[in-house]
C-alpha cells in the first residue's frame, strides 16, 4: 500500500475505539432512550391529563406507558455494558 492510500485511509476511517470512548457512547445512547420514555410519558400521560381529561383513555395510558417502560429497559439493557470497576478503597 502507497504512503498515500495510507494517508487516505487513516483520515476516512474512524479512529479505533478506546474503551472510555465506548463507555462513553453507550452512556449517551442510554440517555437519549431514557429521554424519550419520558417525553413520551410527558406528552402520553401528563398533557391530556391536565388539559382534557376525558381524552385521556386507558388504552392510550397502557400504550405510553408500556412504550416508555419498553424504552427505559433498552436503556438500561445498554448500560449493562459499561464495564464498571469495582474500586474498594483499603
Amino acid at each position: 500500500m502507497t504512503p498515500y492510500v495510507q494517508r487516505l485511509l487513516r483520515a476516512a476511517l474512524p479512529p479505533p475505539q478506546r474503551p472510555k470512548h465506548r463507555e462513553d457512547r453507550l452512556k449517551a445512547l442510554a440517555g437519549a432512550f431514557q429521554t424519550v420514555a419520558l417525553a413520551i410519558v410527558a406528552v402520553g400521560l401528563v398533557t391530556p391529563a391536565f388539559n382534557t381529561p376525558e381524552i385521556l383513555t386507558g388504552r392510550k395510558m397502557l400504550a405510553a406507558a408500556s412504550m416508555a417502560s419498553l424504552l427505559e429497559g433498552i436503556s438500561l439493557l445498554i448500560l449493562l455494558y459499561v464495564p464498571y470497576k469495582d474500586e474498594r478503597e483499603n
